[in-house]
């Protein structure tokens, strides 16, 4: 993971990609309408949201959510 994040030119440790990711909790509301993510602020502040997610707010939609990981996806 830290080569393909490397060759896209972001620049993390494995050790900063390992810690960034063990606590990465995302909360799930179920509304009737869509669903709404909420990322904890400790997590939102964190160089894997800065350089990998890039969650502008700690509360996302279902179709914000799944672009996101989408674009994550080409980095596993």
């Amino acid at each position: 993971m830290e080569y393909k994040l490397s060759k896209a030119g972001i620049d993390l440790s494995t050790h900063e990609i390992l810690n960034g990711l063990a606590d990465f909790e995302i909360d799930e509301i179920d509304y009737k309408v869509d669903k709404l993510y909420m990322i904890s602020d400790k997590r939102f502040e964190s160089n894997i949201n800065k350089e990998i997610f890039k969650f502008k707010q700690n509360v996302l939609l279902t179709n914000e959510f799944s672009k996101a990981l989408k674009k994550c996806s080409d980095f596993s």
